[in-house]
């Protein structure tokens, strides 16, 4: 027997009742991302190169943590004072592009990194273009080009 659904249940939420209020609950991102910038500025300390101009080895890791550390404190700071929407999410775009880099590190070894790339960029092109046409044909064209980049890789090393 099926049931039949009142009004309420087939109206659709509006935003003001899928909407996270502003507060403790939504800084949990920024405070992730003030963490991980501690600890890259800390793993950084013991590098040269970071006084002056003096560039050396602790150069970039020490600039881009401390721009994760500032991008952290405003991901803070916005969740706190302003409420998110809470959207349906998919664990399938994660998997995809997890993928493709898991592949990228076992091919990189095997077939270089001009092959490696194209075939993760065909990967993460496929799934996320996989509706279009046009998509399909830049993943026909980026294989055929890994492709060739093998066989001539191939026939350099011969």
């Amino acid at each position: 027997m099926a049931t039949e659904l009142k009004a309420e249940e087939l109206i659709a939420p509006t935003d003001e009742e899928r909407t996270v209020r502003a507060g403790w609950r939504t800084i949990g991102p920024g405070l992730l991302l003030i963490v991980l910038a501690v600890t890259g500025l800390y793993a950084a300390s013991d590098l040269p190169g970071r006084r002056g101009f003096a560039f050396g080895p602790g150069t970039m890791p020490s600039l881009l943590s401390a721009a994760l550390l500032v991008l952290g404190i405003a991901a803070v700071v916005e969740g706190f004072f302003r409420g998110r929407i809470v959207l349906p999410a998919s664990i399938m775009p994660v998997a995809i592009v997890s993928a493709a880099g898991a592949i990228f590190i076992v091919a990189v070894n095997y077939v270089g990194l001009a092959v490696a790339t194209c075939l993760t960029t065909a990967i993460v092109a496929g799934y996320y273009l996989r509706t279009r046409y046009v998509a399909l044909a830049a993943v026909v064209v980026t294989s055929i080009v890994a492709f060739v980049l093998l066989e001539a890789v191939r026939l350099l090393s011969s």
